[in-house]
């Protein structure tokens, strides 16, 4: 079973519930959160693991970059989830705007859409 920290979609910050604790996620919610929490990260920016992290910066903001190399490291940031088995990406660049989803099937066998 997966859980994690409950994060307010609206302002990506930790939530209250209805008792005055820390809210959680859990199952579903919880996997296409932690893979939502994997894709925003910069490489470097996790101080703790600066491992962690899609190298933005360095590659993904290179005009030359393709598509394909995009959906590849967002695949590989989302099979980094420990509940995650496969992913794949599918993303469109409109002028300067990329837009796509994320298909993720879990080791329990969901299958979830993470629209970006």
């Amino acid at each position: 079973m997966t859980i994690s920290l409950y994060l307010n979609p609206a302002n990506w910050d930790l939530a209250i519930d209805y008792k005055g604790n820390i809210a959680t996620a859990s199952e579903s919610y919880a996997v296409a959160q932690n893979v939502a929490c994997a894709v925003k990260t910069f490489s470097g920016e996790c101080w703790y693991d600066t491992t962690l992290g899609i190298p933005y910066f360095d590659d993904l903001f290179d005009p030359k970059t393709s598509l394909s190399m995009v959906a590849a490291y967002l695949e590989d940031a989302a099979n980094s989830v420990q509940s995650v088995k496969a992913s794949k990406a599918n993303i469109e660049l409109h002028g300067r705007q990329l837009t796509g989803t994320i298909c993720v099937t879990t080791k329990d066998g969901r299958n979830l859409n993470l629209e970006f």
